[in-house]
């Protein structure tokens, strides 16, 4: 994925209006408490001569606890815990830490790029331009406001379910024209997540 560890500002934009069905949908999004869910992520860049495929398990309880975890082919693991942030790569034996205590614009920037998975209304309304495709299931663009994120990332496009219950597939393109896209299955709601799931690594 794009780092999400990026020093950047995100000043506050005029809220535009959302279809109702975008709105409709999100505050479906943010019904459940826990997201839990298996997924496939290919890369697809200039620099590799294929795609590049990777699979993990994401979980992820509100309000802020995140956990993506990479479990083929070369293990990695990333925790979020409010402002605090973990990396484990057990390949190499290095352990990262990152605290964003007082630096609310890196906490924003983080939510920005899994707006998908917050599902804040509000954050979609004021940071992004909206696009939503014809037909079902759902299927949203959203591009960055920000022209600081905007540099990093060009848009991000999302396919919910078809009840929109949660998101099916997540597609981060880069201004270059780089882009990952993830697809989820097995994907569990609202159900309890084992307690060390969120502890830094």
């Amino acid at each position: 994925m794009v780092s999400l560890i990026l020093l950047l500002a995100l000043p506050a934009h005029a809220a535009d209006p959302l279809p109702d069905a975008v709105v409709s949908a999100f505050q479906k999004l943010a019904t459940p408490k826990t997201v839990q869910a298996e997924f496939v992520q290919t890369q697809y860049r200039k620099v590799l001569t294929r795609p590049f495929e990777s699979h993990g398990k994401i979980a992820f309880s509100r309000p802020d606890a995140l956990r993506w975890e990479v479990t083929a082919p070369a293990p990695a693991i990333f925790v979020m815990q409010g402002a605090q942030m973990g990396m484990r790569y057990p390949a190499l034996d290095v352990t990262e830490h990152l605290s964003l205590d007082g630096r609310p614009e890196l906490l924003g920037l983080v939510k920005g790029l899994t707006i998908w998975l917050h599902a804040d209304t509000e954050a979609l309304r004021s940071d992004y331009e909206v696009t939503e495709a014809a037909g079902q299931p759902l299927a949203l663009t959203l591009v960055p406001k920000n022209d600081t994120l905007h540099k990093w990332i060009a848009s991000i496009g999302l396919v919910l379910s078809a009840d929109s219950a949660h998101v099916d597939q997540v597609t981060l393109t880069e201004p270059d024209g780089d882009r990952s896209e993830i697809a989820f299955h097995d994907v569990v709601l609202d159900q309890p997540l084992p307690p060390q799931s969120f502890e830094l690594p």
